[in-house]
């Protein structure tokens, strides 16, 4: 699917996975954690990859493979790994801690496996969920 870099476009994505979800069989738990990570990833694409004002595409795939659901996120957007961003300092109480981070935090908890490229001036992360 193709959404457009627009806060509104996150429940079309929500939808559409609720449907997919429901159609093979993904436990509610589970669809429930994909559904939290995309809230958070696609939100931060939104607000955080353009600095054009431009309308951008930003394509998603979903699939259910033999090691569970696999999604590929791919975006034109400015380069961003999250795989190398800041880890937050889960010891420090909320008062303490720097804004921001928490996100990716789940993002890297709440899945199995994620991978990150950058190829042709696109972000490509790969996010993978074991299901039952």
């Amino acid at each position: 699917m193709i959404i457009k870099n627009e806060i509104s476009e996150l429940e079309r994505f929500q939808t559409e996975f609720a449907v997919f979800a429901k159609q093979q069989g993904i436990s509610t738990t589970t669809a429930q954690e994909v559904q939290v990570v995309f809230e958070d990833l696609l939100a931060n694409i939104v607000f955080y990859a353009f600095d054009d004002g431009e309308e951008h595409e930003i394509e998603i795939s979903m699939e259910v493979t033999r090691n569970g659901l696999m999604f590929t996120v791919v975006d034109d957007g400015l380069p961003f790994n999250p795989l190398e961003a800041e880890k937050p300092d889960l010891t420090l109480g909320l008062q303490e801690r720097e804004i921001g981070g928490l996100g990716i935090h789940l993002v890297l908890n709440l899945m199995d496996e994620i991978t990150y490229n950058r190829r042709d001036n696109q972000n490509i992360l790969v996010l993978t969920k074991s299901i039952d």
